[in-house]
């Protein structure tokens, strides 16, 4: 096997060559159920080396009526994600590493997160537990994370500044 064919990711004892195939072989339920409490199935994650990647975790479709919601917990394994491959974000704006939609939750754990290209490297919109992750590299970011949603950090997470801020906080009203 190749380096770009080994496996980086583990979710449901079925190993993914990207962490971004991994997100995107996630557990998926309707902005409509998200909206009246129900959460998608939780998936869990965990990185088995070193990578890079930028993923959503929910699925925008352009119309709520067909938006599509995760939960997610990424148990990074002491092992570092480098985001920016690709960024993600809205059409024409595609400047995050990570992007939590509304509705969906995402728990990302134990190890380090690289800046790299990425003007946020977490926008979230819904729900995300931040714990154990280490933050670095983050001088091309505004703010290392811009939060419309609920945010929790804990344990010994590091959030450096951007050149704007650590962290943004505001909120995002959506039209439904």
């Amino acid at each position: 096997r190749t380096e770009a064919q080994l496996p980086v990711a583990v979710m449901n004892g079925i190993a993914y060559t990207s962490i971004n195939e991994a997100v995107a072989a996630a557990p998926i339920a309707t902005y409509a159920e998200g909206k009246a409490g129900k959460a998608a199935e939780k998936a869990v994650i965990k990185l088995l080396a070193d990578t890079k990647g930028g993923f959503d975790v929910g699925v925008e479709t352009g119309s709520l009526a067909t938006w599509k919601i995760q939960n997610i917990e990424i148990d990074l394994n002491g092992k570092t994600l480098t985001l920016g491959e690709p960024l993600v974000g809205s059409t024409g704006t595609k400047t995050s590493g990570i992007r939590v939609l509304a509705y969906s939750d995402l728990k990302i754990s134990n190890g380090t997160i690289k800046g790299a290209t990425a003007l946020r490297g977490l926008q979230n919109y819904g729900d995300a537990v931040v714990e154990d992750v280490v933050f670095t590299e983050m001088t091309s970011a505004y703010d290392t994370i811009g939060n419309f949603g609920s945010l929790e950090l804990k344990g010994n997470t590091v959030v450096p500044n951007g050149s704007n801020s650590a962290i943004l906080n505001s909120s995002y009203l959506y039209s439904d």
